[in-house]
């Protein structure tokens, strides 16, 4: 069903309790007997109703904004079920041309997008008269514009009758209904929200890179160096040797050292990059590293980030940390491409995604990111680096949990209900980690493995994920997978 222009179709076949707002008021209105019967509930719903149709005729409201209104008033339910799809375009491109005396013309994607909001597989024609520019409607209706609030410039003096036409390409998403008042608003003023999720993949990305093992906070000058293993999760024989390194070229103040190898290989033979920054992707130098004690100890390295010396785990593998993750700036970000990542940490590393990546909003519907509320989620810690239980961040656009998808608990009391899209469909009688239908994504027909956000606890290096059948599964942060974001209308 349709409410105004945004496309709300039901998944699991309960459907909506309505269709558009001007439809659902003329029911309410000639039902006289449910009137009679829900008395004030109805009213109160034909007042909301009225005042989301008559803003959005008058070009103050959008159709995500009605949702809000219902969302706020705790009456989501009345137009919306679980299983149901919101149908959200993010843009994918734009260019411009001209005609007659206009010898070029170009748009800014950005600044178009903030003059229209809602993207679209469309043409837009803008007409000059000879003295000024409109923007003609699809009812053959022109409305007067500047063409630099739309980020339009053209090369050459446009005489009248020229116009110039901007083609946009969009991308549609379809969000699932995962619960109705299921997640607490991060702002107290509201007490309501709608949870959604999409319902397929995207992105194939690496959720946190391989961490540095050294972080030189005064620098290293030229010379040999070693550390000692303590413990080492997936080579025994490491255990308690000594490893050494020579440095040729200096590394400065805030650089890093990265060991080059496999978790499940001897660290004698293997390689240590130094960088000059955190974001730095050019390394200084690749030194050798062989076992022996010979020139200036960097201390023990072991599972604990101990100073200017990071988890073993993490300097092999990655970061099981969701809250400084790689993969969290990409779904809350509208950056560039290669302007996503920024380090978290002094151990980050880039991921291997930062320069060819843009953010997860970036062409978003504006109107669809105007309702989007932060939320209070519980997050897993794991047990080897970072204390184990769980913490709360504000999220906005979130990986879901390992429970919040019906797939048990990671710690004690979970990171979230299950979210009734998981728990009603689902193929299992009781939460776990089994194949479960229910949760299988797509992308490109394909089934594919998505990122959950929370850790392998018993690691500091691992996250969870779901696999082509629906299980749970765990891997290395370091791997690509792809990504399904949720987040909540408040």
């Amino acid at each position: 069903m349709d409410l105004l222009n945004t496309a709300i179709i039901s998944k699991h076949g309960g459907g909506s309790a309505a269709s558009d707002p001007r439809a659902l008021m003329t029911a309410l209105q000639s039902w006289s007997a449910v009137q009679q019967e829900i008395g004030q509930e109805t009213n109160s719903l034909l007042s909301l109703i009225a005042r989301a149709v008559s803003e959005d005729a008058s070009g103050e409201i959008t159709d995500f904004r009605t949702i809000q209104n219902f969302v706020r008033a705790g009456q989501a339910h009345r137009i919306l079920s679980v299983g149901d799809q919101l149908r959200v375009n993010r843009l994918s491109s734009a260019s411009a041309e001209g005609t007659g005396a206009i010898t070029a013309a170009a748009v800014d994607a950005d600044a178009f997008l903030r003059a229209v909001r809602r993207p679209e597989t469309a043409n837009y024609v803008f007409a000059f008269d000879g003295t000024s520019w409109s923007l003609r409607g699809e009812n053959g209706a022109s409305r007067a514009v500047t063409l630099g609030d739309y980020g339009i410039t053209v090369t050459g003096t446009p005489t009248a009758n020229d116009t110039v036409t901007v083609h946009t390409t969009a991308t549609t998403f379809l969000w699932d209904v995962l619960g109705i008042d299921c997640d607490t608003p991060a702002d107290g003023s509201y007490t309501h929200a709608l949870s959604i999720g999409l319902h397929d993949c995207i992105a194939n990305l690496q959720f946190d890179a391989r961490e540095a093992l050294f972080y030189c906070e005064e620098g290293l000058a030229v010379g040999t160096y070693n550390f000692t293993v303590t413990q080492h999760t997936w080579v025994s024989s490491d255990v308690n040797k000594t490893f050494q390194f020579t440095l040729t070229q200096e590394v400065p103040a805030g650089g890093q050292i990265v060991l080059m190898t496999a978790s499940d290989v001897t660290i004698a033979g293997s390689t240590v990059q130094t960088f000059a920054s955190a974001s730095s992707t050019t390394e200084i130098e690749t030194a050798t590293v062989t076992e022996g004690s010979a020139g200036t100890s960097l201390g023990n390295v072991n599972n604990a980030v101990s100073g200017n010396t990071n988890c073993l785990q993490r300097g092999l593998i990655g970061s099981s940390n969701y809250a400084e993750s790689a993969i969290r700036q990409y779904l809350n970000s509208s950056a560039a491409t290669g302007s996503v990542w920024t380090p978290q940490t002094k151990f980050d590393r880039p991921p291997s995604w930062k320069d060819n990546v843009a953010g997860f909003l970036k062409g978003m519907d504006e109107d669809f990111l105007s309702v989007i509320g932060e939320v209070t989620k519980k997050t897993a810690r794991n047990t080897i680096s970072d204390g184990g239980g769980s913490v709360s961040t504000t999220e906005r656009f979130f990986l879901l949990s390992r429970s919040e998808v019906y797939g048990g608990n990671e710690v004690a009391g979970g990171e979230g209900a299950a979210y009734p899209y998981y728990a009603n469909y689902s193929d299992l009688a009781a939460a776990g980690t089994g194949s479960d239908s229910n949760r299988i994504k797509y992308r490109n027909g394909s089934t594919q493995y998505w990122w959950l956000r929370s850790p392998h606890a018993g690691y500091a290096c691992k996250m969870h994920n779901i696999t082509g059948t629906g299980n749970l599964s765990s891997n290395d942060a370091s791997r690509s997978y792809l990504v399904s974001p949720a987040c909540c209308i408040v």
